[in-house]
């Protein structure tokens, strides 16, 4: 519905214009290490869906919040974490390079679904048995602020968050 609202999407149009086949055990770490070396520089931001069977996934949920809203760090403390086995399903992410940080997180982000729609979360880590790797390489973002100019008022947006962020993310 119209009023409902996000405090952060990041949206695309996907239109895949690399296709890979992955097999062997391959890591999120090192599923990330090969995305890195199919696009043409890691200065670029990249979409993708990679869709296949799972031997592992470990994946976590932060709980709804309220206003006061806590900074992603704390919110995170109280994360539930999923391991869900082998299974069936579909992760779709951005890989985003160093310029983004503190509109975005650099480095891979990705979110997993199984194939029935009853699990998922973000990705902490996982093994891939064997799947499709689909990527397109993004080439505009179009960031959109509050309307009420106020809303960023009291916000200390120069202290560095990376550590923070960092441990949030995995």
């Amino acid at each position: 519905p119209a009023g409902v609202t996000t405090p952060f999407a990041a949206v695309v149009k996907f239109r895949p214009t690399t296709t890979r086949e992955l097999s062997g055990g391959i890591t999120f770490r090192e599923f990330q290490e090969r995305l890195d070396a199919l696009l043409p520089s890691t200065n670029v931001v990249c979409v993708f869906r990679l869709t296949g069977t799972f031997r592992q996934m470990k994946t976590r949920s932060v709980p709804a919040q309220t206003k006061p809203y806590v900074p992603l760090v704390e919110a995170t403390r109280h994360q539930s974490v999923f391991e869900l086995g082998r299974c069936r399903g579909t992760v779709v992410g951005f890989r985003m390079p160093d310029f983004v940080q503190g509109i975005n997180v650099p480095g891979c982000h990705a979110h997993f679904l199984t194939a029935d729609r009853q699990a998922g979360g973000h990705v902490l880590d996982f093994t891939l048995d064997e799947g499709t790797l689909e990527l397109a390489v993004c080439s505009r973002i179009d960031l959109r602020l509050p309307k009420d100019a106020g809303a960023f008022k009291g916000i200390d947006f120069s202290r560095d968050r990376t550590e923070e962020l960092d441990k949030a993310e995995k």
